[in-house]
């Protein structure tokens, strides 16, 4: 499999240890998104997943809704997506994702940012740990740096935040991405 699905699965997997954690009364706690609750936040992250899976030739029918079982909701979207994304040529597969039309692994390259970020604005927002693949942030970071105008758009990432003198990698991705760390 391809280093980006590897990555993906690391990241998925990290974001279901921390929705594993939050608590029934922390649904409506704010997040550092400022327009979301935990539960958008989260309905946004598995949304977002969803959208790239989905379209790959032979994917289950993933129910969009989150409904009263989130996590489960995540684990089912997660299992198909691996069970869709591990079939010979599905990475190759053209869709329809964040940045219009490419190969699944392009788009499922976008969206793992995407899902790193949030896992951490997760963690954030029910109190655990919030730290996350070392390795993963300075890739990301490095990929991410030549797109800075383009992710500052409406409904993308906020102003870049100047990190700490010495931050670490993942302080300076979640600057570089808006996020006061």
């Amino acid at each position: 499999m391809g280093e980006v699905f590897d990555g993906w699965k690391l990241v998925s997997e990290s974001f279901g240890e921390r929705l594993g954690a939050v608590r029934a009364d922390q649904w409506g706690a704010p997040t550092p998104c400022a327009e979301w609750d935990v539960r958008a936040l989260v309905d946004h992250a598995v949304g977002a997943q969803r959208m790239v899976i989905s379209q790959v030739p032979g994917a289950e029918d993933i129910e969009w809704d989150l409904g009263d079982d989130a996590g489960g909701s995540w684990r089912r979207t997660r299992a198909a997506a691996i069970a869709a994304l591990s079939a010979p040529g599905a990475l190759e597969t053209e869709v329809d994702g964040p940045m219009g039309r490419s190969p699944a692994e392009t788009a499922l390259g976008i969206t793992i940012v995407d899902l790193y970020v949030h896992t951490w604005d997760l963690a954030r927002a029910i109190g655990a740990d919030e730290t996350l693949d070392a390795g993963l942030a300075e890739a990301f970071y490095a990929r991410l740096q030549p797109l800075d105008a383009m992710l500052r758009g409406p409904g993308y990432f906020g102003a870049r935040i100047e990190p700490p003198p010495g931050a670490d990698a993942q302080t300076r991705l979640l600057s570089f991405l808006g996020r006061a760390v």
